[in-house]
């Protein structure tokens, strides 16, 4: 006889979370505190703590994260609206596929980091290029993940909306968008995440400000306790991000938990 399972209580899970960054905290507490291994390589994580806390109280740290969640979010937002109906012309109309898809293919390839000297190069130092560099490295992914969730529509549904004699723009606004949506968001969500280490790697070359500029200034100097709060800032504002997100995903969709009750 098989026993229903318990239902997982949202404490039960918030704990559950947890865990795991417990065990790393603990882990890297014995090995800084009472192992072998220099402070120059691991500082303890109270230090890293005191190092976070200090740059974040001489408002630095908020001065290059303020500067670089801003270039992430303008470089997204610039990316999408481009990625969407470029996405969605690759997989709706065959001469635009056959045209695009292979420049689009072409470019995903180029490393993102062998185009930083030439943003620099071609847009200056500033915004403008840690901006460009972020383009550039999203655009393509966006485009492909934009392309495969448009082109997933049903057959039936199709066959309905060419029952109903809906043109081309009706079947776009009606069926396409709508069906792709969740899946087009749930991608943005992770072009988000390559948008931050874009960013990084542009702002380490051609940045005044950033986490990234500031994060190589700390390694130069060997401040390493001020890399390590600097990597786990950015860690934790991504997180952040993704956990506001995801929370927003059920409001938006809200037909989605209908759709995956019935399957």
């Amino acid at each position: 006889m098989i026993q229903s399972q318990r239902p997982i209580k949202a404490g039960e899970s918030g704990l559950a979370s947890l865990l795991p960054f417990a065990i790393v905290l603990t882990v890297w507490f014995v090995a800084a505190t009472w192992g072998s291994v220099p402070e120059v390589f691991l500082p303890s994580p109270q230090s890293v703590f005191q190092s976070l806390v200090a740059g974040l109280a001489s408002g630095s740290l908020l001065l290059d994260l303020a500067v670089s969640t801003a270039r992430i979010f303008a470089g997204f937002i610039i990316s999408f609206l481009i990625a969407l109906p470029l996405g969605v012309a690759l997989a709706l109309h065959g001469p635009t596929r056959r045209l695009l898809q292979p420049l689009n293919d072409f470019v995903r390839y180029v490393p993102v980091p062998a185009m930083v000297p030439l943003m620099i190069l071609w847009l200056g130092l500033g915004n403008t290029s840690q901006i460009g560099v972020i383009v550039f490295g999203t655009l393509p992914q966006l485009i492909v993940l934009i392309a495969d969730a448009a082109s997933r529509l049903p057959t039936s549904t199709i066959e309905l909306c060419q029952s109903l004699r809906l043109g081309r723009f009706e079947t776009l606004v009606h069926a396409v968008l709508p069906y792709s949506s969740p899946q087009i968001y749930d991608g943005s969500r992770v072009a988000i995440g390559w948008a931050w280490s874009y960013l990084l790697v542009a702002e380490i070359v051609g940045a005044t400000h950033g986490l990234g500029q500031s994060l190589i200034t700390a390694q130069r100097f060997l401040e390493i306790p001020r890399v390590l709060a600097i990597i786990l800032l950015i860690a934790v504002v991504g997180l952040v991000i993704d956990y506001v997100l995801r929370r927003l995903y059920p409001r938006l969709f809200p037909w989605m938990n209908e759709v995956r009750q019935a399957s």
